[in-house]
């Protein structure tokens, strides 16, 4: 009976002590869980309160930009009436109904005081008298009257 007294002692404190063993444990992690719920909890609301502040700063920057840009359109638009209002003054420019319109003409250069003839008694004549009037009028740019020298390159590229 001692042997078995003495193994259920052994028993009774190892369940004791298990179970001791055990709580503390669940203690522990229960504490940890709680622990830690708790510090989630604070960061929340400290991010919260960052966000808050952020969101009101963002405000105070965009209504202040806002305000900025606004004001800087008002001073565009009034520099631009003053230009406009300088460019365009009545004393720099004639009324339309003062000056008289013109119908648009021949230049004088393009006008040319010999008139080909339809008549084939002129020999070569009056087709060296065309050449001459296709030359000239062949669009060069330049307001004198050029007469160029009567080769076959001319003539191509007249044609």
């Amino acid at each position: 009976m001692i042997v078995q007294g003495k193994i259920g002692n052994v028993n009774f404190f190892r369940n004791l002590s298990h179970h001791i063993y055990l709580e503390k444990k669940k203690k522990s992690v229960e504490e940890s869980v709680e622990d830690l719920d708790e510090n989630i909890k604070s960061s929340l609301e400290d991010l919260k309160d960052s966000l808050r502040s952020v969101k009101i700063e963002v405000e105070r920057i965009s209504h202040g930009s806002e305000n900025n840009t606004n004001r800087q359109l008002v001073e565009l638009k009034s520099e631009v009436a003053s230009v406009k209002g300088l460019l365009l003054g009545r004393k720099q420019f004639p009324s339309v109904a003062n000056s008289p319109v013109v119908p648009p003409s021949i230049p004088a250069w393009q006008m040319s005081s010999v008139s080909p003839d339809n008549n084939d008694d002129h020999d070569g004549e009056v087709d060296e008298t065309k050449e001459d009037l296709l030359e000239v009028g062949s669009g060069s740019g330049s307001s004198e009257p050029e007469h160029g020298m009567k080769t076959s390159e001319s003539s191509l590229e007249i044609m």
